[in-house]
């Protein structure tokens, strides 16, 4: 029987052969999800509308952050229980001031506090460490109001950082585009005799300045900047370039990077000249008339995101090794070869596998099946 894989479904089989088969071939899934991989969506969807030309790129990504599409799937993304926030995905520096009174409300509607109230951004900022260090504490039980509104206020944060990210993608890197040859492209390597194949999606093939080729890329979102080894050791790149390498007579492929833990510039102001701080003085240094003038400073933290742009050749001899890879996977696939890879049950990216119960004690509560 001919099997049809991707990248990541092979990836899956490397980690944990046992969470490959109840995934891919029992059908089953764990409803609750990173709220990561739907933030990703919705950018891949904002750049692949402005790389068309369209003009409502940012309305895309607001309207997916919203309610996800995927595969004719509809998903609701705010207030969804079963999509959790990490602790890094709020950022107090990416809120805009309309974000407050929305923080009210939903703090009030939720009697985290009195109805006839009227806190500061900072208290409202306070209540949501307070949920987050119940959350993260496993001796304290947090309430449904206190996680409702530490995930409302996730979810603002990262609708925040979308924009920001997206609005740094126009302005750093989309200049740079002088073509754009593909966007969210489907694609396939097939074994003509045995009916085995691998696809998978080309988020965009791009025709650069500095570039005599067209580069393919792959846009990420990630919580850190890549490292040369993420680009030079990347299976999935090598991939691309060996399904779209020919098409577009190219060798070269890329990611383009937005980090999700945004950078940040501080500017140090004093509150009674205006002077800009440039040493280590606690009061302001500068002379006005010959005195000091000794005033406090006040920050002012920017965030200043950073558009990631990594390219490099995949030679033949790549491609090769990597296609002769995948054949042993889809052989080992097809030979029935599932075992317990025991060193991923309680580190399945950062958290215990979701089918720890099911691969252990034949509990499936909590999992759901495809129909």
């Amino acid at each position: 029987m001919a099997i049809k894989t991707s990248h990541s479904q092979n990836n899956t089989y490397i980690a944990c052969p046992t969470h490959w088969d109840m995934s891919y071939n029992q059908g089953y899934s764990n409803p609750i999800e990173g709220a990561s991989t739907y933030f990703g969506s919705a950018v891949d969807a904002a750049v692949g509308d402005m790389l068309e030309g369209k003009q409502d790129w940012l309305k895309t990504f607001y309207d997916r952050w919203n309610k996800s599409w995927s595969f004719g799937k509809s998903t609701q993304i705010f207030d969804n229980p079963d999509i959790i926030y990490g602790h890094k995905d709020f950022d107090v520096h990416v809120l805009e001031a309309k974000d407050y009174p929305q923080l009210e409300l939903w703090a009030k509607q939720l009697n985290l506090i009195a109805s006839n109230s009227t806190p500061t951004p900072l208290e409202l900022v306070d209540l949501y460490k307070t949920c987050a260090e119940i959350k993260k504490n496993p001796f304290k039980n947090i309430t449904p109001d206190q996680l409702t509104y530490f995930n409302r206020a996730s979810w603002l944060s990262m609708k925040r950082k979308g924009k920001l990210l997206l609005n740094a993608f126009h302005t750093q890197f989309y200049p740079k585009v002088k073509r754009v040859l593909a966007t969210q492209q489907r694609a396939t390597i097939k074994d003509d005799v045995s009916g085995d194949a691998i696809t998978g999606f080309i988020d965009m093939v791009l025709e650069i300045d500095g570039y005599d080729k067209p580069i393919i890329f792959d846009l990420k979102t990630a919580g850190m900047p890549y490292s040369q080894e993420d680009i030079d050791l990347t299976q999935q790149l090598t991939l691309y370039a060996a399904m779209k390498g020919n098409e577009y007579n190219t060798d070269l492929v890329g990611f383009v990077v937005l980090c999700k833990n945004i950078p940040k510039k501080s500017v140090h102001t004093c509150d009674s000249c205006g002077h800009i701080k440039t040493g280590r003085h606690k009061t302001c240094d500068n002379v006005i008339n010959g005195n000091r003038c000794g005033g406090n400073w006040t920050e002012t933290v920017t965030p200043e995101p950073v558009v990631q742009v990594m390219i490099e050749k995949k030679t033949p001899q790549q491609i090769q090794m990597l296609l002769s890879d995948i054949g042993n996977i889809i052989l080992a696939m097809k030979s029935g070869i599932v075992y317990k890879n025991t060193s991923k049950c309680n580190d399945w990216y950062g958290a215990r596998c979701p089918f720890y119960n099911a691969c252990h004690n034949n509990d499936y509560s909590g999992l759901v099946k495809r129909k």
